[in-house]
This record gives structure tokens, C-alpha cells and sequence, in this order.
């Protein structure tokens, strides 16, 4: 049933994974009463004479419609854990000869392959014919051929080939008279969630895993279709067109998906910790990657001089801008706001790592936040760091952070590869050689659906952007360009360093911010 070798080994990853979440969720799971039949798992004729490719497909078919459950052929860890629950209960799971049906058991029958339930002397907590009759294929794989079966069989030795034997292996494409299999049924740790409703807690629209074409949403949101981007197409989500949540059923902040396939690629990793500018003492073990190598700009590590993040920002004398501005932004004290900076950039990319990607502002960041309207400008850096803090919805385990330089160069790059021109924004974004009515002159955000790409208003022109983004020893940088800039000299990759105490009328710095889906742990921040 599988599309390929890749789409094989992805989805087997991703359902050994469900289930883990499942268990750890609900702190079990169901396993078939019966060994598997042509039925289901219902007493009968067990199904044999099949491979482990057919056993695998039939088992994925068991599970109700509607009912949020999942069915697949059992894994080993369920087969073990399953068999020490039996052997907490009594059951001898080193030889089951007493309670399986071999060839040295005593009840009337047994020998023979029989029907799967044929005797409630081989029923073990409910659990029929889990030792001996046919052996039990399951998804564990041995050396580089085989696939793993269980149990023991009919013409076997209880004591030799007890309920926990687990074979060598035996080639998945062949099929015997003693082979089946058993499904579990897992209840699936995800929710589903409707287009135009609330997430009643966070989900995905089709109640299975999160990635990044499956995109989480959050507890308290609402997806929303719209004409580029829709949720419940035929062939799923439109992951890659720009999917849009909303914090309300109408009027609310809007957000949209980027996908990030490879949280990796965003960062490098230094075990040892590199120390931030202004003497904190700070360290971070991950800072980011130069994801724009043609831009012209140069990424370095945290207490360079160069484009960097995450870093404080102090001045050559290590005594201006955030040493003498923390305050401004929120934080304690200097030290504070170097930590926080860290922490806050580890979580954002734990968070990309576990959901496949984050969510964007859908607008330029406004006065009465995520919506259309007038973009909130002549604000200094420091007081739009604060308000970016301010937009998550209570109560939807969700984090809103002005955007940082990372997650604007996956943006583009995503654009990219959706047929924008990323290298000149001239035709998508407000500026002052664009041909859209109003071009060269600041806009409401939202103003232009030429300005439009992948749901996401703006990115290109406009407004320069603030990020977290430092360059230099006194700036932060803005991104994107500005209504009064050309498209080919300024476009949204553009990226400068200035002063983040500055708030010019000219420039009209605002922010972008980002959404992380949930914190990593699962828990409110």
C-alpha cells in the first residue's frame, strides 16, 4: 500500500512514532482478541497462505470509520510488553505449553491448526491463541532480509517455542499454512480538526500526525480555506500553498504555514557553547546558518561582528543599545535578556524539529495585531520585540515571537520554491517600480492581492521588517525592502543592519513574528 521505498520508510517511522505517543497518551493500547481472519479479528478461520506485505496492508483496515482509532499489524515492543502483562497475571511465558495450542498441550484439538478462538483453554486475559496455533508475523525486522514472527505454532514445543520466541526472521514475500498475523488498535494522540471550527485542542485536519505537510493546529484556532490554500482538499492539506489559521470564527489574527522539512538546516551546532556579546557570559549552543550564501551578507556566530543570532546588541563599548535598553523589551536585567534569547531561539527550533515548520504572520504587524489595516510603524525595536510577545491566544499552549533571520530565509526559500522571484520582488511587493494602483506609497497591510505570495501579505516591500536578527555591534536587522526601494535592489531577501533604537518616519520599520504551533514539551511556556 505504500507510494515507495521513501514513502515506505517515512510512514514507518511516523506510525512507530504515533504509536509511542499513543501509549504514552492513554497508557495502553488494544491488541485483537483474535488472531487475524479473512473477517477481521473474530474467532474463524485464521488467515494464512498470505506474505507480510498483504498481512501488513489487511491490517490496516480494521480500525472503525469516524472513531479516531488506528489499526496496524502489531509491532514487537507491543508483542513484549504484552507478554510481560501476561506474566504478571500468572502465565508462564516462557513455556506456554498449558495455555497454547502445541503439539505438547493436553486439550482436545491440539496439534492441529485450528480456528483462531477454538479453545478457552488457549485464551490468556481475554487474549486468544497469542501462543502457539500459527505463527504471528509482526513490523520487526532481523539482519537484511527478514521479517520477524511470534508465538510458536501447533506442531511446536510449548517450552521451545514458548509465547515471547521470537524467530530469526523469515523472507516477507514468502507465505506458509502457520503464518498470520495479529492487529492492535491504537487511539490516535492526535485530534481531528474541522475547517472553520475551533480546535478543541491541538490536531490536525485529518487526526493523524503532524508534520510538516500535516500541518499541527493549535488549541483554540480555526482553519481556514481559502482560494489558494485549503485544508481538506481530495488529496489532503495544501501544505505548500500557504495553509491560514485564525485566532477567531472572524476578525481574528491570522497566520500562515511554512513548512520546514528540516529543522537541521537552519543551524549550526557547537556542543561547547558559544559565549554572546556584552559580557553576560551566556552561551548557546546553536546559532544560525547562512541560508542565503548568495545575498551578498555574511552569517556568523553569536559575538561576532557579523550578521548573527542568537546576540545581544551593545555597542563597540559594550555599554549602549540592549545594555542600557533590556528594560524597554521586557527583560530583568541584561543577563536576562541574553538567556531568554537563547532559550527562546533553542525552543524555536526544537519546535520546527517536532512539527515540520512554524507559523508566519499573515500580515505586517498592526496595532490591533495579526490583521488587515494600518501597519504599526515610528516604533522603535525594543517596544516591537515586546508587542510580537503579546499576540498567542490564551490558553492555546502557542508562543508569538518577532520573526527571527532563520525562519525569514526558510520563508523565502519556500517562495522560492513556489515560483517567486525572490532575487527581484519587483512584481509582488509594494514598491516604487511595482505597477499596482498604489504602489511607492505605504500601504494598509493587506492592501493589494498582488502583494499576495503564498497567503502571506507584504514580505516584499512596503514596510522594512524588524527581526531578531543583530549585524554589526549596534544593529538589528530589518528585512524585505520598503515602498520607496526598487524591487531588484531591495527585494525580500534584503537584509540590513541599523540602530534598534530607531523609529523613522522614512524607514516605517514594523515586524513580522512567528507562531510556534506548541511548545516542544507540550506544556504552556
Amino acid at each position: 500500500g505504500f507510494s515507495s521505498l521513501s514513502n515506505m520508510a517515512s510512514s514507518m517511522v511516523s506510525e512507530y512514532s504515533t504509536m509511542i505517543d499513543s501509549v504514552n497518551k492513554y497508557g495502553g493500547f488494544y491488541i485483537g482478541r483474535y488472531e487475524l481472519t479473512a473477517d477481521g479479528t473474530k474467532p474463524g478461520t485464521v488467515l494464512t497462505n498470505t506474505n507480510w506485505y498483504k498481512l501488513y496492508k489487511n491490517c490496516t483496515t480494521l480500525a472503525k470509520s469516524g472513531s479516531n482509532t488506528i489499526s496496524r499489524m502489531i509491532w514487537g515492543a507491543q508483542w513484549d510488553v504484552t507478554c510481560l502483562w501476561l506474566q504478571e497475571n500468572g502465565y508462564d511465558i516462557n513455556d506456554s505449553s498449558a495455555w497454547g495450542n502445541h503439539y505438547n498441550n493436553t486439550v482436545s484439538g491440539h496439534g492441529s491448526k485450528r480456528p483462531t478462538g477454538y479453545s478457552e483453554s488457549w485464551r490468556a486475559n481475554n487474549v486468544y491463541d497469542l501462543a502457539g496455533n500459527c505463527w504471528e508475523w509482526t513490523q520487526e525486522a532481523n539482519n537484511t532480509n527478514f521479517r520477524v514472527y511470534r508465538g510458536g505454532y501447533y506442531d511446536s514445543s510449548g517450552s521451545r517455542y514458548p509465547a515471547t520466541y521470537r524467530s530469526s526472521g523469515s523472507l516477507p514475500s514468502g507465505s506458509g499454512s502457520y503464518y498470520t498475523s495479529r492487529p492492535t488498535l491504537i487511539l490516535s494522540p492526535y485530534t481531528q480538526v474541522n475547517v472553520g471550527e475551533e480546535a478543541p485542542d491541538q490536531g490536525t485536519i485529518n487526526g493523524q500526525e503532524g508534520t510538516y505537510q500535516n500541518p499541527t493546529v493549535p488549541k483554540g484556532y480555526y482553519p481556514i480555506n481559502t482560494d489558494t490554500a485549503v485544508w481538506d482538499g481530495a488529496d489532503g492539506p495544501q501544505w505548500n500553498n500557504g495553509l491560514v489559521i485564525s485566532d477567531a470564527a472572524s476578525n481574528g489574527n491570522e497566520w500562515v504555514w511554512v513548512p520546514v522539512e528540516d529543522a537541521t538546516t537552519m543551524y549550526t551546532e557547537d556542543t561547547a557553547g558559544v559565549e554572546l556579546d556584552g559580557g553576560t557570559g551566556v552561551k548557546t549552543t546553536k546559532y544560525s546558518k547562512d541560508l542565503l550564501p548568495n545575498d551578498g551578507k555574511t552569517i556568523g556566530a553569536p559575538g561576532s561582528t557579523l550578521y548573527r543570532e542568537p546576540d545581544l546588541v551593545v555597542g563597540s563599548g559594550d555599554t549602549s543599545y540592549d545594555y542600557s535598553k533590556y528594560s524597554t523589551a521586557g527583560f530583568s536585567s541584561l543577563q536576562n535578556m541574553a538567556q531568554t534569547m537563547v532559550d527562546e531561539y533553542g525552543t524555536m527550533i526544537t519546535s520546527i524539529d517536532k512539527y515540520g515548520g512554524f507559523y508566519i504572520g499573515r500580515y505586517e504587524l498592526t496595532a490591533n495585531g495579526e490583521k488587515p489595516g494600518t501597519v504599526l510603524t515610528n516604533t522603535n525595536w525594543y517596544t516591537l520585540y515586546k508587542n510580537c510577545k503579546t499576540l498567542a491566544k490564551t490558553g492555546s499552549n502557542t508562543t508569538s515571537r518577532m520573526i527571527w533571520g532563520a525562519q525569514w530565509d526558510v520563508t523565502c526559500l519556500w517562495l522560492q520554491e513556489n515560483g517567486y522571484d525572490i532575487n527581484d520582488s519587483s512584481t509582488w511587493g509594494n514598491y516604487s517600480n511595482n505597477t499596482v494602483s498604489g504602489h511607492g506609497s505605504k500601504q494598509p497591510t493587506g492592501y493589494s492581492e498582488s502583494w499576495r505570495a503564498n497567503n502571506v501579505y507584504d514580505l516584499a516591500g512596503n514596510c522594512r521588517e524588524w527581526t531578531q536578527e543583530a549585524g554589526d555591534t549596534y544593529g538589528r536587522v530589518y528585512r524585505g525592502g520598503g515602498y520607496y526601494n526598487v524591487g531588484s535592489d531591495y527585494p525580500v531577501t534584503d537584509r540590513v543592519s541599523s540602530n534598534p533604537t530607531y523609529s523613522s518616519s522614512n524607514i516605517r520599520f514594523t515586524s513580522y513574528f512567528n507562531l510556534e504551533p506548541l511548545t516542544p514539551e507540550g506544556d504552556a511556556p
